[in-house]
């Protein structure tokens, strides 16, 4: 990712939709492993720009310049870190407490993304969100 802000998101044949993950500027992304190319796409929720590499183009650029493998390596090992705290974060916490990591974490999603592709990724309804929202507002 070079500029903007994209999310991966995952679809099944009856239409259903999930939000993966959201990406954002300086931040590596590649197609889900193990999944058909149906079952998932990539969705700009701002105007977004990528550098796309084939995995020869990859391959290519490995040969000419070996600290490019040391990179990728670095990149496969936050994207699992990514992921293992994403599945904590599932298994461990509440659909407010998640709502709040994202107030925390992610700030900046409030203004980008659309209500319904932050309650998708929180595992949430629109209207489930809303009550969330309400509900901490009147907390404070």
């Amino acid at each position: 990712m070079e500029t903007g802000l994209l999310a991966t998101v995952f679809a099944d044949t009856q239409g259903r939709e999930r939000v993966h993950h959201f990406h954002s500027a300086a931040h590596w992304l590649a197609p889900p492993l193990g999944l058909p190319p149906h079952a998932w796409r990539i969705e700009a929720q701002v105007p977004s720009r990528m550098l796309v590499l084939s995995r020869g183009q990859l391959q290519d650029a490995k040969e000419l310049e070996p600290r490019v493998g040391d990179w990728m390596l670095q990149a496969l090992m936050a994207e699992r870190q990514r992921l293992t705290q994403r599945e904590h974060q599932w298994l461990m916490l509440s659909a407010t407490e998640r709502y709040l990591q994202v107030l925390h974490e992610a700030p900046s999603w409030l203004d980008r993304v659309p209500q319904h592709r932050l309650a998708s990724y929180l595992g949430l309804t629109d209207v489930a969100l809303s009550r969330i929202r309400r509900r901490l507002k009147t907390k404070h």
